[in-house]
């Protein structure tokens, strides 16, 4: 990201902020909360804050400013990530894995 913000001129680097901003808020987020079982609740969480950055964004003025496929487009240019699940299963964890001794 370091590259590409050195050849932006300021004005539009203060627009990339708040997308930068919520894909570090989105991935802490996924890191903490992305454990096996958990994957219904993430799927919950990235739906809920994208319809509220849809309507945020769609509340500054009485026409609409995306529609929903335009908003996903937008949502796919900015980078931001889906749920993910972190934790590993526990086979492919050998140092939790129970002795046959």
């Amino acid at each position: 990201m370091q590259e590409i913000t050195d050849k932006l001129p300021d004005w539009a680097i203060r627009l990339l902020w708040p997308a930068a901003w919520l894909r570090r808020k989105h991935a802490g987020y996924f890191n903490y909360y992305g454990v096996i079982g958990n994957s219904r609740m993430l799927s919950q969480y990235w739906f809920e804050s994208r319809r509220i950055a849809f309507a945020s964004l769609n509340r500054r003025s009485q026409r609409l400013s995306y529609s929903w496929a335009g908003f996903i487009q937008m949502w796919q240019t900015l980078g931001i990530g889906g749920p993910r699940i972190e934790e590993k299963p526990r086979a492919n964890r050998p140092h939790l894995a129970f002795s046959q001794a």
